[in-house]
Parts: structure tokens; sequence; C-alpha cells
């Protein structure tokens, strides 16, 4: 295992075992910040993850925001984005319920074994792509989520007001 890899999963058992309410792993490169939303939000979802530019100045947050003059985290006013488990139940809860799209199309979708499965699509969106794209919550398009299966879906669903309620 590189040293990185090991690095990272000793970092985040100590994040999944702290008994903070609130945790953040900061990182310092942009490819490293790319990769950890992109594969290990999953994994660590009540941790926020946080790239801090080269000068100290702006804290760019998992969720694209940018705070000019910010030192930390903790001056942010914002609630930590819930885990997947309590969207989860949310998406099981409007289960059938109709969504829209971002140009417009209207669907529906049951939940079964851990799976949207849209009634518009053959497709069967995993529970883990929507944990992936909950990390970058609140999303303006598809554009950051194209990686993952049925992003129109996943976008529609975690922008409808129903699941983000006022989280997000």
């Amino acid at each position: 295992m590189p040293s990185r890899s090991r690095s990272f999963a000793r970092t985040s058992r100590t994040l999944k075992k702290a008994p903070a309410d609130l945790k953040y792993l900061f990182v310092t490169e942009a490819r490293t910040y790319q990769i950890l939303l992109a594969k290990y939000a999953a994994e660590i979802p009540d941790v926020r993850i946080v790239l801090l530019s080269g000068s100290g100045d702006t804290i760019v947050g998992p969720h694209g925001d940018a705070e000019k003059g910010a030192r930390a985290p903790e001056a942010r006013k914002k609630m930590p984005i819930p885990s997947i488990d309590v969207v989860w139940s949310r998406i099981e809860a409007h289960a059938d319920a109709t969504f829209t799209q971002i140009r417009g199309g209207l669907f529906t979708y049951a939940v079964r074994n851990g799976h949207v499965i849209p009634d518009r699509t053959q497709q069967q969106i995993p529970k883990s792509h929507f944990a992936r794209a909950l990390a970058l919550v609140p999303l303006s398009d598809t554009t950051g989520i194209q990686e993952l299966r049925g992003p129109s879906y996943i976008y529609a669903i975690l922008m409808d007001q129903r699941i983000r309620e006022a989280d997000w």
C-alpha cells in the first residue's frame, strides 16, 4: 500500500473514532482534495473535507464555497451536512413522489436493495453515489457529479427541498 494510502487510512480511522460533533480533514493540494471527495467521502460522511489555499487566506469547503479572510472553519456559521444515512432515509420516504430534473423532466423512483431506480431509465443508482454527491452539496448543476451513475437524477433528488430540508 503506498504511503499516502496508509496515511489516509490511519487518518480516516482516527476521524471516524473521534467523539467530536464537527470533524474536518484539511488538505493543501487540489488533486488530493478531489480524490478524497470522489473516492472517500462515502467512507467518512460526517467529516468535512476542506481545501486550504497556499496563502491560508481562503478556505474552500466541500460544498464549493469560498470565504476570503477565513482563518478557521469554526468561523463558519453553517450547520454540518447530515450523514448519508439521514439523507437516505429522506430519499426512501419520498419514493414514488414526483421529482423534476434540471431540464424539466419529471420522474418518480423506487428504492430497492440500497439503490434508487428511476422510472424513466433502467439504471440503478447506488447509495454510495448519493454519498459521494452529498459531499458536494449544494450543487449548482450536474457538472461536478458527471462520473456518477445517473447524475441528473442524483441532482434532482438531492437538490429537491423535500430531501434538502434546511440542510444545504
